[in-house]
């Protein structure tokens, strides 16, 4: 395990510097994010991500072009700045997980992340990302970063966060960041199924 720190630079520069002088068989990103108010989940809630997509580009229009070049070649989706989780994995974690919270005020879900670089700050802004950018759970700043570069080094990714605040809501007094890492650390320490993933 390390620490990457925050935003998608550090993520990338980190993994980027484990992976030159290590190996490892899968990635597994864990940390707390904001959630969509429109999704159902609350404060406090877990979701494992089906897949990350990169914010990168905001128009005016619901319909994002994509980039006319591959991020990763024989990725087309990295044109949209989309990074798919293998599904057989994110099932396998996401039933883990929902077996293994046993807290019943806590809802586990699974669906798309978004990644960006600028905090969304206001519930309009929230509101279209939703409707944007295919219906996202939680919107954070590294699992994109952290998704292209497992893609280049081919190793399967697995990311869950716990929500900490609703998208869009800057009253940090309305945050609750402990309650999401309490969430993580009882994560962290699971028995997790990691040695047989494949």
């Amino acid at each position: 395990s390390d620490l990457s720190g925050p935003s998608v630079f550090n993520t990338a520069h980190a993994l980027t510097a484990y992976l030159e002088h290590s190996s490892c068989s899968m990635i597994m990103q864990i940390g707390i994010a904001g959630v969509f108010k429109e999704s159902g989940l609350s404060i406090g809630d877990v979701a494992v991500a089906s897949g990350e997509q990169y914010i990168g580009v905001r128009t005016d229009s619901l319909l994002n072009k994509a980039l006319p070049f591959e991020l990763i070649d024989g990725m087309p989706l990295t044109r949209k700045g989309i990074y798919d989780f293998d599904p057989a994995l994110v099932d396998r974690y996401y039933e883990h997980l929902s077996r293994s919270i046993t807290n019943e005020s806590t809802q586990v879900a699974k669906g798309y992340f978004i990644t960006v670089s600028a905090v969304t700050a206001s519930q309009d802004m929230a509101s279209w990302l939703y409707s944007a950018f295919s219906s996202p759970l939680m919107e954070a700043m590294e699992g994109a970063a952290a998704a292209h570069i497992a893609a280049l080094y081919k190793i399967p990714m697995i990311e869950i966060r716990a929500a900490s605040n609703f998208v869009g809501d800057r009253d940090k007094a309305k945050w609750n960041i402990d309650k999401a890492v309490m969430q993580i650390a009882e994560i962290l320490i699971l028995d997790w199924p990691i040695r047989n993933h494949r």
